[in-house]
């Protein structure tokens, strides 16, 4: 296994409201882009919703691993107005404070498409539509929703080859993408279960939408998936062979394939 030096990076989150995701967006088309000649920095927004807040806003998460601050690769951002609270910090602080909420009933789901502006703009459109939507099926707004949109650029895939490549396919990303997640959190399983089909139904209204402009891609992030998708189908025919080739060798009664709950089979592959 390889490691690395642990250093403080350069991180914060900054709050816009959403009348930026426009300027938010094209910060983000152009960020992807450059990535490839300045991967030092990451960029991840969130299009959020909560009952504090009373209406969505973004929150935006800027780092600069090598700890410069203000790099050139985040000024788009930096420039937007908006809440900035950057701070030096270190990863493994950071991820602290990505913890989910205990007790909440959570929906997720995950698309990627090409790294296309009108794709981008319309899986907000629809982000803001389903959130007005369920403010009148839920009428207190006791729902928390997330829209996430995160860099898949190409150099992950030469830099996962340059490596000996892995399970996940990226050796199948030539060109770069947008990985694009939602989870949806309320607090009782019966409104889970009620919200459930129009949750998917925008779901599906975004990937609709990304294909009849030539944008969807059919690689889908295992951590991001809803159990109605087939995240392990999409990493290509290479990879399912290895996969189901080291099931086999290493459990060939399928004790993990039938017996352990949960999570997403090998035997359960449908691509």
């Amino acid at each position: 296994m390889k490691t690395f030096k642990s250093m403080e990076i350069w991180d914060g989150n900054c709050i816009f409201p959403k009348t930026a995701t426009d300027a938010l967006l094209d910060a983000f088309i152009d960020f992807t882009k450059g990535l490839a000649a300045t991967p030092d920095s990451h960029f991840l927004g969130l299009w959020t919703y909560s009952p504090e807040a009373k209406d969505i806003f973004v929150l935006a998460i800027l780092t600069s691993f090598d700890g410069v601050e203000n790099p050139k690769s985040l000024e788009k951002f930096l420039a937007i107005p908006g809440q900035k609270e950057m701070k030096r910090t270190t990863i493994a602080q950071k991820m602290i404070d990505f913890r989910m909420p205990a007790g909440q009933h959570d929906m997720w789901y995950t698309l990627t498409f090409k790294l296309d502006l009108r794709i981008a703009k319309r899986s907000t459109e629809i982000f803001e539509g389903l959130v007005e939507h369920l403010k009148t099926f839920v009428p207190d707004g006791n729902f928390v929703y997330y829209m996430v949109l995160q860099p898949l650029p190409a150099s992950f895939a030469q830099h996962s080859v340059a490596q000996g490549g892995n399970v996940m396919g990226l050796e199948n990303i030539h060109e770069d993408l947008i990985l694009f997640m939602t989870t949806l959190e309320v607090p009782t399983p019966e409104l889970a279960e009620a919200i459930y089909p129009m949750y998917i139904k925008s779901m599906e209204e975004i990937e609709s939408y990304a294909k009849s402009v030539d944008g969807n891609v059919g690689f889908r992030y295992l951590n991001y998936s809803d159990s109605s998708q087939d995240p392990l189908g999409s990493y290509g025919k290479e990879s399912i062979k290895r996969m189901r080739d080291a099931a086999a060798k290493y459990d060939p009664d399928g004790v993990f394939q039938t017996r352990v709950p949960g999570g997403f089979k090998v035997s359960s592959i449908r691509s």
